[in-house]
């Protein structure tokens, strides 16, 4: 649970982080930092993703050993 637990914090940050910018899309624009926030966005999906291996790996021998 605690994989999990890293897992779902990881999602909740780039959320957060997307809503944020979607919502001052205007002066992010106006002040030019659409690339960097993008790329901030996407460097938040990909540790998303590295996180998320321990949990799925855990998944998947649990689904494996239950059959």
């Amino acid at each position: 649970m605690a994989r999990q637990k890293l897992w779902l914090e990881a999602i909740e940050t780039r959320i957060a982080v997307t809503t944020k910018m979607l919502g001052a899309m205007k002066e992010v624009k106006l002040t030019g930092l659409s690339e960097i926030l993008l790329r901030r966005v996407h460097d938040l999906r990909v540790t998303e993703l590295q996180i998320s291996k321990g949990f799925r790996r855990l998944l998947i021998w649990a689904l494996a050993l239950s059959e």
